[in-house]
């Protein structure tokens, strides 16, 4: 084509080209390909990042480490199950979101947290690492997702035993009002015991109080004086 090389049927309109066009348009296009592709990429990857960042997590990453960290504390040699007994000094350790603020200064309220976890206990009435945290997080998103998604609040961990570790027919919850009536009851025993003792003691003082009375003990007069 004339004006873009210097061929032997060239008209020359202007004058003929040179043989560097080759190289430039050549490099033109690459460059510009290769611009347009990058300024392209750019603005895909910058609104991913903007929408990503609108959209807060529900789970932080960052809990799952400091639950790491103070389970470890009541399971020193990472066995994953701990007694279930400890799992008032675990829920001491952590801070919301995870636990709930008022669960470790009372009792009932302790007792109301344990029954929305449905945590499962396995033999020797211990508790697993894994389902103690999904449990927890289950509990945690509950009230921050959708209403779409209330449905969250109903799973229930998967019935599954561990090697060496069986899985019991009750959960957790159960296990400490179980206790807690086992308490009670001990302690209405004490006070009933103390209660009849008291009554007991009452009624020998009474019987025992000196009397003035005369009395006949074989043919001769007796004056009992306590």
């Amino acid at each position: 084509m004339c004006g873009f090389s210097d061929s032997d049927d060239c008209v020359p309109l202007n004058g003929c080209g040179h043989p560097i066009a080759y190289l430039f348009f050549c490099s033109f296009t690459l460059f510009g390909t290769y611009v347009m592709l990058n300024v392209t990429v750019a603005v895909i990857l910058d609104s991913f990042s903007v929408s990503n960042e609108d959209e807060e997590p529900l789970f932080d990453p960052e809990l799952l480490s400091e639950f790491q960290s103070k389970w470890a504390k009541v399971d020193p040699k990472a066995k994953g199950f701990i007694p279930v007994v400890k799992l008032y000094a675990v829920i001491a350790l952590l801070e919301p979101p995870l636990v709930k603020f008022e669960a470790v200064g009372d009792k009932n309220a302790f007792l109301h947290f344990m029954s929305t976890l449905h945590l499962p206990m396995y033999e020797g009435d211990t508790v697993y690492f894994t389902d103690t945290l999904l449990a927890m997080t289950r509990e945690m998103v509950k009230d921050d997702i959708d209403d779409e998604l209330e449905g969250i609040g109903n799973i229930k961990l998967l019935s599954v035993d561990h090697p060496g570790h069986h899985r019991l027919h009750y959960q957790a919850h159960e296990y400490f009002a179980v206790r807690r009536i086992q308490r009670s009851v001990a302690t209405w025993l004490q006070v009933k015991r103390q209660m009849e003792k008291r009554s007991m003691d009452e009624y020998k003082n009474k019987i025992k109080k000196p009397t003035t009375r005369p009395k006949r003990h074989r043919g001769s007069l007796v004056v009992t004086t306590g």
